[in-house]
């Protein structure tokens, strides 16, 4: 490794700088560079930072890696500085030895790779120093000189910037492009041009890849083979350093893309290169070159207290010490350590030590230490370390291959902890009149009073561990208070602390109210009501009503500002009876139930209901039949008629409903007509919580008789001595025997045939009314019984009067 240290004309200018302006951050004062490079392309500098250089050849051309060095400048004519950052000729490198398999001495440019350089961690504003890109061969007839061109052509995260760090004599250099300064080459690897010297990529840089090109041109005359170049490469990298005194540890970081303090802002972050203007002398750094110091992370010189991290004046034992530091760290984690030597004893120690992890894309990190008992007040110093790997955080100095140190001179002032109240904490509200008070953290023998204004509430004397505890001596009353503690030490110093501020409650919050259905099959139903705003709200479950029955706490939730409040059961609440009572607790403690709430749950449907009257396949005599069935105990059963059978029948047409007896059974009569022919009928049994199941359909055959027009009255006239007979449907209706045509029956064989007049219903009873009578539910069944009995009577009546009322010798044989 190579690391460099500014030389004492540029640090004196920078300091004096820093000076005028108040702080500066300081440019970097030392680089890293690799000691060896491996076989396989790789080098691993102290901080543990990789560099990787391959090369990928193409098509025509040969390229043969080795570890290699840096070419001294050929010829003579060698400037001040060949390579920047303190690396010389002889100094590790990369190497790859390029051939052209066709060469082509026509001054052509032909592309002969890529050359692609990756870094383990992202990395700011890297060197790249370079040699063997030109070279000459001379024979006999003559020279023939060949020279290479590199062009950045991609980088991550983004692609680098070009800048000349040395003089580049005979070559030109733009943002993207190193070349020879000549258009047709004649002038490539000739005496006072360079091969090489050193590139800063600027900005952040993890992989940069560069289209490598070469040509090859023949001097006048000449016949001589060309040279094949022998390309090295190797690379430094800017170290941040500490600049505490020797005895605390030196630190060094790798420069990346991970800042803290005010180099956070990227407006604010120090220039750690001086690219101006087109030479290459003023293109170098004032840090070029200065004498590599040991193989050690280095020490750099105080610039200063960074003015974006603000450190305490004051800091009291046993108490926190906190403060908040400006942090970049882009969208991957990092860590943050920090390091006080509180009491002065010339060395940050472990105990000393405290750090916090910051998630992607933070702005700012607080660290937070306990001030220790041996604190001592005076000049000391603190340190901060960020980086991606917190294994290179645990020590106070040594390596890491990213981010930042800021080493700051402290004036601290230490001295005895203001008394603070522990118990309760600030903002905390009471049911208890007369609380507990408890502090910490006291001088042991002092006395503490507690004030409420100007009233002293209680004393205590500070016990040898540093607490206090007392309780006030007089209730509180309702409402808010401040209670202050005011310390007396032994020799008469007042220390007063910051009040705290609670307020005390004994008004019970109003009571909660439970908003429920009586039935649900959804056991996870949401529970709601309203209360006091602010209050917590609390569901108890009593399963099955039983007063010894332990509840148990369904859900809790916090009464919004409009007094609602809503929460689901954490656990699923099994079927079956549940009395819900809501209990709520204000910020005191204070509690009030509720009225208690019943609950059944039952997610099992009914079950399915049968439908037995009338039974399949039956023909159906009447436009509204009786129907009957079985459901389940206190299920609500409605019978539905259709056209056809499942759900894709036409529209169903609901018939009657009726909730099924406790054995079971369950009867309606419809109060719709069915229409004629096949009808299909369904019984649909629904719970109490609204869950439905139907049972099969039903098939029957409907012929209902159609209703005759209503005949005009007539008067009655006399039939026969035969009786009418009881017709054998259940209604019991009375028929009359059929007659012939004109109202004569057919006589006997040997017997005279007698005129008998037809059969007639009396004056204002219709066959109608007779057919509607037949078909009347069975609670109108008395009606027509009697009817049917009073009409028998009348006929026979009517018979006798016509056959006993001739007298003697009306009848004839």
């Amino acid at each position: 490794m190579r690391r460099q240290v500014p030389r004492t004309a540029a640090a004196v200018a920078a300091l004096a700088t820093g000076l005028i302006i108040g702080w500066n951050p300081p440019p970097s004062a030392a680089q890293q560079s690799p000691d060896a490079w491996t076989g396989g392309h790789r080098a691993v500098m102290p901080s543990g930072l990789s560099v990787q250089l391959d090369f990928a050849a193409s098509s025509g051309f040969g390229a043969a890696a080795e570890p290699g060095d840096l070419a001294d400048r050929a010829g003579g004519g060698r400037a001040a500085a060949l390579y920047a950052d303190g690396v010389h000729p002889g100094d590790p490198a990369q190497a790859f030895r390029i051939s052209d398999e066709r060469p082509r001495a026509d001054g052509s440019w032909r592309t002969a790779g890529t050359l692609r350089l990756s870094f383990s961690r992202p990395v700011r504003n890297p060197r790249l120093h370079v040699s063997g890109l030109a070279a000459v061969a001379t024979g006999r007839t003559g020279a023939t000189g060949t020279a290479a061109r590199l062009t950045l052509t991609g980088g991550t995260p983004s692609v680098p910037a070009l800048v000349n760090r040395t003089e580049w004599p005979g070559w030109k250099t733009d943002a993207t492009t190193l070349a020879p300064a000549g258009a047709d080459g004649t002038t490539d690897g000739s005496g006072g041009a360079a091969a090489e010297g050193s590139l800063e990529l600027t900005g952040t840089v993890r992989t940069a890849v560069f289209r490598v090109e070469q040509r090859t041109t023949a001097r006048a005359g000449t016949t001589t083979a060309p040279p094949a170049l022998r390309q090295a490469y190797t690379v430094t990298v800017d170290e941040d350093l500490g600049t505490a005194p020797q005895g605390y540890g030196n630190a060094s970081h790798v420069i990346s893309d991970l800042f803290l303090g005010a180099d956070a802002d990227p407006a604010h972050r120090g220039v750690r290169s001086v690219a101006v203007g087109r030479s290459g002398a003023d293109r170098r750094s004032v840090w070029a070159n200065p004498v590599p110091p040991a193989r050690q992370p280095g020490r750099g010189e105080y610039q200063g207290a960074d003015p974006s991290i603000g450190y305490p004046a004051e800091a009291a034992i046993g108490r926190s010490y906190r403060i908040t530091v400006p942090v970049a760290v882009g969208d991957q984690p990092a860590t943050l350590a920090g390091w006080i030597d509180f009491d002065r004893n010339g060395r940050f120690d472990p105990a000393e030590r405290v750090q916090t992890e910051i998630p992607p894309g933070a702005g700012t990190a607080t660290l937070e230490w306990t001030v220790p008992p041996g604190a001592a007040s005076g000049e000391t110093w603190a340190r901060l370390r960020i980086a991606r790997n917190p294994a290179q955080l645990i020590a106070s100095g040594g390596f890491a291959d990213s981010g930042q140190v800021s080493d700051q001179r402290l004036k601290l002032t230490v001295g005895a902890a203001r008394p603070e109240i522990a118990e309760p904490v600030d903002g905390t509200v009471l049911a208890d009149v007369r609380p507990q008070i408890r502090g910490e953290g006291a001088v042991a023998g002092a006395s503490v009073e507690v004030r409420d204004g100007d009233a002293v509430l209680c004393r205590a004397q500070v016990e040898r561990s540093g607490d206090w505890s007392c309780r006030p001596d007089r209730a509180l009353a309702a409402g808010p208070h401040g209670l202050t503690p005011v310390e007396t030490t032994g020799g008469g110093v007042v220390l007063r602390g910051e009040a705290v501020r609670i307020t005390v409650k004994t008004a019970p919050p109003a009571a909660p109210v439970l908003t429920l259905p009586e039935y649900t099959d959804d056991p996870g139903v949401r529970l709601s009501g309203t209360g006091e705003a602010g209050s917590t709200v609390s569901v108890a479950d009593q399963p099955g009503g039983a007063r010894d029955a332990a509840a148990g706490e369904v859900c809790s939730t916090t009464v919004r500002a409009d007094g609602e409040w809503s929460c689901l059961p954490v656990e699923n609440l099994p079927d079956g009876h549940h009395q819900l009572t809501p209990v709520a607790v204000d910020a005191a403690g204070n509690r009030t139930s509720g009225k208690a709430v019943v609950l059944v749950v039952d997610t099992v449907p009914p079950d399915k209901p049968v439908l037995t009257a009338p039974a399949a396949g039956q023909t159906v005599r009447t436009a509204r039949p009786r129907l009957a069935g079985r459901a389940e105990p206190g299920a609500r059963v409605l019978v539905t008629a259709a056209s056809g059978p499942g759900p894709a029948a036409a529209e169903r047409t609901v018939l009657c409903g009726a909730t099924a007896a406790f054995d079971g059974s369950w009867t309606c009569t419809g109060n719709r007509d069915l229409t004629d022919g096949e009808q299909w009928l369904t019984a649909r049994a629904n719970d109490l919580t609204g869950s439905a199941t139907a049972g099969d359909a039903v098939r029957v055959c409907v012929a209902a008789a159609p209703a005759p027009a209503a005949a005009a009255p007539s008067v009655p006239v006399p039939t026969n001595s035969v009786p009418p007979s009881r017709a054998g449907g259940p209604s019991g209706a009375v028929v009359a025997p059929p007659l012939p045509a004109g109202g004569v029956t057919a006589p006997a064989e040997g017997v005279r045939a007698q005129a008998v007049p037809p059969t007639t219903s009396p004056v204002g009873v219709s066959a109608e009314s007779s057919h509607a009578a037949a078909e009347r539910p069975e609670a109108e069944g008395w009606r027509s019984g009697l009817a049917g009995g009073l009409l028998l009577l009348a006929a026979v009546g009517l018979i006798t009067r016509r056959v006993f009322g001739r007298g003697p010798g009306a009848r004839r044989r």
